[in-house]
């Protein structure tokens, strides 16, 4: 038997401080990743703040499917901001809002009207003008 087969019978309390000592590297040994199904969502998310915090989108990633909508909004920023690497926005996308999505899709719309247009989209621009 290994920690991980524990993991369901441990106390949310229990998880939680578990979880707060691998971060702070008292524990050595226990992945992060496995404790995200069985942390609660505050849990979760002052992880995730600290994730970000330490531009560790790496682990990051895996609590996606367990962090609250507020939490999606602020990694999308940071990811946006450059401030968080080792996760592509797409990977938080089926997890924002509606309004989340809709403002992305605006800002990515704005920075397409900056940029220099692809030689092959330019070449789908002439298929359609003819």
């Amino acid at each position: 038997m290994n920690y991980i087969t524990m993991l369901p019978f441990l106390s949310r309390e229990d998880l939680k401080e578990l979880a707060f000592k691998v971060i702070n590297k008292e524990v050595k040994g226990v992945k992060l990743v496995v404790l995200f199904p069985f942390l609660d969502k505050d849990t979760l998310d002052k992880i995730a703040n600290i994730l970000i915090k330490n531009n560790n989108g790496k682990q990051l990633r895996y609590a996606l499917p367990f962090c609250s909508k507020e939490t999606f909004g602020k990694i999308y920023k940071a990811i946006e901001n450059g401030e968080l690497t080792g996760i592509e926005r797409e990977m938080v996308l089926p997890f924002l809002t509606k309004d989340q999505v809709k403002e992305m899709f605006e800002e990515l719309l704005k920075k397409a009207e900056n940029e220099p247009i692809d030689k092959d989209e330019d070449d789908y621009e002439d298929e359609d003008e003819e």
